[in-house]
C-alpha cells in the first residue's frame, strides 16, 4: 500500500477499507475458495481501528463478504460460494504491511448467481 494524503471526506480508515476490499487475495480470501472460482463481490465493513502509543502499530477488525464464483459443467448457470466473517489485523505504519491476525470466516451458503 502506497503513502496517500487524504483530502476531502475520506478518512484512513475508509481508505483502508477500500484497499483491503479492492485486493481481497493480498489478505488470503482465495484461500476459501472450494470450487477452483474467481473473486465475485466482496465487501468490507465496520473497520475500527486501534493505535498503540508506545509502539505506533495499528491494530483492528473488520467484518468481510465475499463471494467465490465457479462454473459447474452448466453452460447456462454460474454458481457461487458465499463467506463472510470477521478478520483481525495489525498494520506497520513504516513498511505499510498489514497482516492478518485472526479470523474466523465461514461458508455462508451456496446460491445461483445466474440462470438463463
Amino acid at each position: 500500500m502506497s503513502a496517500r494524503k487524504f483530502v476531502g471526506k475520506n478518512t484512513f480508515s475508509d481508505e483502508l477499507g477500500a484497499e483491503i476490499q479492492s485486493h481481497p487475495d493480498k489478505i488470503g480470501l482465495d484461500e476459501y475458495f472450494q470450487d477452483g472460482g474467481s473473486f465475485g463481490e466482496t465487501s468490507v465493513e465496520d473497520l475500527t481501528l486501534e493505535i498503540n502509543s508506545r509502539t505506533g502499530m495499528i491494530t483492528g477488525s473488520f467484518s468481510v463478504s465475499f463471494t467465490e464464483s465457479y462454473y459447474n459443467g452448466c453452460k447456462d448457470i454460474d454458481w457461487s460460494n458465499n463467506f463472510s466473517g470477521t478478520m483481525d489485523f495489525e498494520l506497520d505504519p513504516n513498511s505499510w504491511e498489514l497482516t492478518i491476525t485472526d479470523e474466523d470466516i465461514h461458508k455462508s451458503r451456496m446460491d445461483e448467481v445466474d440462470s438463463e
